[in-house]
């Protein structure tokens, strides 16, 4: 009867550790923030990264820059139309930019579970080296925002 007691436990104890793993993934998320100042501009970008089982499912890029100069606002805002207008028609990547007390705020979702693969690579071919296998490696993204100044949480 004791051992029964002990099998019956120890196959419980299996039980809840499959179900742990196959029905709650690892999933969260992390932030990672970088700022650049200079004496004309200053811009805070804020990447908010949604994975599952240390891959990318969602980034939302928020980017605030804050200029001086009018002129270079103007031309900053161009600059930003002009690299997001590709992407325009694009299913489940999209950008939103504003003009608020002299400062572009762009904002940028891209869910890369749902995307058009083929389409977004065709847009830019240098798209295609952020994935392994169809997917975003968590580590990879956060070490490209890491080597670019930000830092992650």
């Amino acid at each position: 009867m004791k051992k029964l007691l002990i099998f019956l436990i120890l196959v419980f104890i299996i039980v809840i550790i499959l179900y742990k793993i196959n029905f709650h993934p690892n999933k969260g998320k992390v932030v990672c923030t970088n700022y650049i100042i200079d004496s004309d501009i200053f811009i805070n970008t804020k990447y908010e990264i949604s994975y599952k089982e240390n891959n990318v499912q969602n980034i939302k890029t928020i980017e605030k820059a804050k200029f001086s100069d009018s002129k270079l606002l103007k031309e900053y805002k161009e600059v930003l139309e002009t690299t997001y207008s590709l992407y325009q028609n694009l299913k489940y990547y999209s950008n939103n930019i504003i003009i608020k007390n002299n400062t572009i705020i762009s904002t940028t979702n891209i869910n890369y579970e749902k995307i058009d693969l083929e389409k977004f690579f065709r847009i830019d071919h240098k798209n295609k080296y952020l994935f392994k296998n169809g997917k975003i490696p968590l580590n990879k993204i956060k070490t490209i925002y890491q080597e670019s100044g930000a830092v992650c949480k």
